[in-house]
């Protein structure tokens, strides 16, 4: 199922990837000092005509294609707004789609950015819309959703492959579930074994589509959400069966030992948790019948920067079953995101920053650096570098 995303990418925007990537994160550089706190420090706008070719060998139209990706004029912004049904008697305040689409604003030929964290977002998970809105193919968009859904499980596997060294005996991955089933049976992705519980894992990699992010059609919202959760439930539900029948004592799952399983299911799109969500999830379950069992607590869904949180929590020597329980097992706290029942409680790494990504994006900003200055102008001629 591997398709070549680079080569995708660079068909479709005319910008090399890392090429492109390098410019997004030169803008965000830009004005990610922005802090709510002194606006007279602000980084400003940016001028339109001068951004790229200045101080770069690109060309106009170069630096034309490149805003067109993340920018549009103010007049564009508000026909796009006026055409989604925002005006003065229906502000919608939450409707930020077209922000999150083109973050940046020209106005009289100066750039604006209107959000920087959706400009943020923009570098990471809007790369997604990119290449959805440029895939024509059925046949290839239905490749890259299937192929996206493939790396966001290996990610996600790698957290705790890293959180879990194999010296550990602690975490057992989707793949060795599976080979140990009986027959074809759709397990989940994983599993991390404590003395006395289970913490079952399964990725899912849908994003919402257009109607659904902007509350346009409910039916779509409960045709996506019951494939990703009520897919995973019963995917859960078949490992514990395997796991209650014995057939994972190999891998160190003996159903005689197991106190409670705790189900959570790890998410790409970044969903509001919250008591609505929840208590529609679990009557869902309960009339399906779906982890009911008296070892089973309830499902808990994390984004992906949760899941990096559980990382950075057991690094810190925290015991995240036990974390997990307490979550659940509270009324308070059941029904509240991960994030922010860590926050409330005051968990020390919740406001540590995860070493593995920060090595990361040391080493993607090194390279990006490194490839503007490689464009630059020698400023003391003014030619090319």
């Amino acid at each position: 199922s591997y398709l070549e995303l680079p080569k995708l990418m660079e068909e479709m925007t005319g910008v090399a990837p890392d090429l492109l990537w390098a410019l997004m994160f030169s803008l965000y550089g830009h004005w990610q000092g922005i802090k709510d706190t002194d606006a007279r420090t602000a980084p400003g706008p940016i001028e339109f005509d001068t951004y790229f070719t200045q101080k770069c060998k690109f060309s106009r139209a170069e630096s034309e294609r490149f805003f067109s990706l993340f920018a549009d004029d103010a007049a564009t912004h508000h026909q796009r707004l006026a055409s989604r049904g925002c005006g003065k008697e229906s502000m919608k305040p939450y409707d930020i789609l077209s922000f999150e689409d083109k973050p940046l604003v020209v106005v009289n030929e100066m750039v604006c950015c209107t959000s920087v964290r959706l400009l943020l977002s923009k570098l990471t998970r809007g790369l997604h819309y990119i290449f959805l809105n440029g895939i024509k193919s059925t046949k290839t968009r239905d490749r890259y959703l299937t192929y996206i859904g493939h790396v966001f499980a290996d990610y996600v596997h790698r957290i705790w492959e890293r959180a879990f060294p194999s010296s550990t005996r602690r975490y057992v991955s989707g793949e060795a579930l599976e080979h140990h089933a009986a027959g074809k049976v759709k397990v989940c992705d994983g599993a991390i074994v404590y003395p006395d519980a289970v913490i079952l894992i399964e990725s899912k990699a849908t994003l919402l589509p257009l109607e659904v992010r902007t509350v346009a059609d409910w039916e779509a919202y409960e045709l996506k959400t019951e494939s990703m959760f009520i897919k995973a439930a019963a995917q859960f539900e078949a490992t514990i069966k395997e796991i209650e029948a014995g057939r994972y004592r190999t891998l160190g799952l003996d159903p005689a030992r197991v106190r409670i399983y705790l189900p959570i299911v790890a998410c790409l799109e970044n969903l509001p948790m919250n008591l609505l969500f929840y208590d529609k999830l679990y009557t869902e379950l309960s009339r399906r019948g779906l982890l009911q069992q008296a070892k089973v607590r309830p499902m808990q869904v994390l984004d992906v920067g949760e899941c990096e949180f559980l990382e950075v929590a057991v690094n810190q020597a925290c015991n995240i079953h036990e974390l997990l329980e307490e979550k659940v097992s509270s009324n308070e706290y059941r029904y509240e995101s991960f994030g922010n029942y860590c926050l409330r409680r005051g968990y020390k790494f919740a406001h540590s920053a995860n070493g593995y990504l920060v090595n990361l994006f040391s080493k993607v900003s090194e390279r990006a650096e490194e490839l503007i200055r490689s464009m630059e102008k020698d400023q003391s001629t003014g030619q090319n570098r």
